[in-house]
């Protein structure tokens, strides 16, 4: 007997429309739909067929083509070579140059120019393992994914066609032509678009950064959550958060836990527990723990309230900032007392309202408002328009005083230079005289004038010129009663002075 037994087309014909009417009858056997040969091939095993030419084969729902293939009957198997095409529901294609199929296991192998569509999904790569009884597929060595305007790429990859979902690892990169993720670990759904990341991810576009460790993104409705060590930056902030929400389409962003925003332009920082972010117009809201910090060279100011606001006013293109309720503030040379304050970064003016107070070293200064002028990120000047009050601690339960109705306090090099008092002053000022590297009280001077100023020295009243012609009488320095020795209205508020940064946050 040859070895090779050639079937002819009759024969074939018979031999298809017997497996068609056996077909009928359940079972996991391949039918042949067509071939333009058919051969035994002894060589190859028992009961092993060889297909060649216009390969068109059935499995249940899958139909294959080929341009060559063998059927393994006892091992229930079929390998297909050169431009194989598996079609699976109208909507499903596997295309490669050799794929070997379980009819048992309905499991496609394939390898060699593999690409796989479904719909607006197509995936290529070298190889490919499709499980078509559980509809997924896995590729171990790289691939590259194109869905609408999408490109995916992972070196490891599972694709569930039922759901639609993907599942990549290592080394994962979506591009779009406005942005591009950068992950560990990343599961993607071709219907929703929705990213959902599990590893330390970047999404990178022409005007933000931003980086989580957990976390999704979805592409349609601009829209993504980052959690653990996140953070997003853009061309003025830069915003961090436990949890960060962004919507990209309006341009608001919520942050919760462990917040810090940081505007790079004007070398300032915001944190708190809780922030709320607009880009048009610009704007930020932060609440729970709220704290301002000003960058300055070795001197930073620390500022809480129980809500911060800073946002760029329509059509301007400078910032203000906005504390309520409860504001304390922290430097080494000043710290300060409101219920609110307003600081606008175009005239360098903060704004004290609600019995505000300054300590500079052993003085206090209240007024009912108080305005600070800075240049170059330095005290320059500041005004107190109505009830000003100066107070500096003597030692021995002994206050220097100046009170009148309006003050002005001016620096030089950022050190408090001179106050100029106009407006019914009245001052308790006492007299002292250096001898010997100490300083001896000499008295205590009770006066009231319409104009005064009062020169200071290591932020301390120094000296005292009357510009208007005073009243008053120099007493010996125990020779006034307690009472007489304060003017009505002092006051002494070291107690909820803050002594050092993390004061600001103490309730007094």
């Amino acid at each position: 007997m040859n070895q090779y037994f050639q079937v002819g087309l009759s024969s074939l014909l018979f031999f298809c429309f017997g497996m068609q009417t056996y077909s009928q009858q359940p079972t996991r056997r391949v039918e042949i739909l067509n071939a333009n040969s058919l051969e035994y091939d002894a060589s190859l095993g028992e009961g092993v067929r060889r297909l060649i030419g216009d390969v068109i084969l059935k499995h249940e729902e899958v139909i294959m083509t080929s341009d060559s293939a063998h059927i393994y009957d006892n091992e229930n198997m079929v390998l297909a070579y050169s431009r194989v095409h598996f079609n699976q529901g109208d909507t499903l294609h596997l295309y490669g140059d050799f794929v070997q199929y379980g009819s048992r296991t309905k499991l496609a192998e394939a390898r060699g120019n593999v690409k796989l569509v479904d719909n607006e999904t197509t995936l290529t790569t070298n190889h490919l393992d499709f499980d078509m009884n559980r509809n997924f597929a896995f590729y171990p060595n790289g691939a590259i994914i194109i869905n609408n305007e999408n490109q995916l790429e992972s070196e490891r990859g599972y694709y569930y066609t039922r759901s639609k979902d993907f599942y990549f690892s290592r080394n994962v990169v979506i591009t779009h032509p406005d942005y591009t993720i950068f992950s560990d670990t990343l599961k993607y759904n071709t219907n929703t678009e929705i990213a959902d990341f599990f590893g330390p991810t970047k999404i990178i576009g022409d005007d933000f950064f931003s980086y989580a460790e957990t976390g999704w993104y979805n592409q349609i409705t601009d829209q993504l959550q980052f959690n653990q060590n996140a953070y997003v930056i853009n061309e003025s902030q830069i915003l961090k958060g436990d949890s960060i929400y962004y919507d990209r389409k309006i341009e608001f962003g919520r942050a919760v836990n462990n917040v810090e925003v940081k505007d790079t332009i004007e070398n300032v920082i915001l944190r708190g527990d809780l922030a709320l972010l607009y880009q048009n117009p610009e704007r930020t809201m932060i609440t729970g723990k709220a704290e301002f910090i000003q960058i300055t060279d070795g001197d930073s100011l620390f500022m809480h309230a129980d809500t911060l606001r800073s946002f760029v006013p329509e059509g301007k293109d400078y910032r203000i900032m906005k504390a309520y309720y409860g504001v304390r503030f922290f430097k080494s040379d000043l710290q300060g007392k409101c219920d609110s304050l307003l600081y606008s970064f175009q005239d360098s003016v903060i704004n004290m309202f609600v019995e505000p107070v300054l300590w500079f070293e052993d003085s206090q200064i209240s007024s009912d408002t108080i305005r600070i002028f800075t240049r170059n990120q330095k005290m320059d000047y500041m005004h107190m328009p109505s009830n000003s009050f100066m107070v500096s601690d003597e030692g021995e339960e002994r206050y220097s005083q100046v009170k009148g109705r309006e003050m002005f306090g001016y620096f030089r090099d950022g050190k408090l230079s001179h106050f100029h008092v106009i407006g019914n002053v009245e001052t308790i000022y006492y007299l002292k005289e250096e001898k010997e590297d100490e300083e001896e009280l000499i008295g205590v001077n009770k006066a009231s004038s319409q104009q005064m100023i009062i020169r200071i020295k290591d932020n301390k009243p120094d000296e005292i010129v009357f510009l208007t012609k005073p009243e008053g009488t120099l007493y010996p320095p125990d020779y006034l009663a307690p009472q007489d020795r304060i003017l009505q209205e002092f006051r002494w508020l070291d107690d909820i002075r803050p002594k050092e940064r993390n004061d600001i946050f103490l309730r007094k």
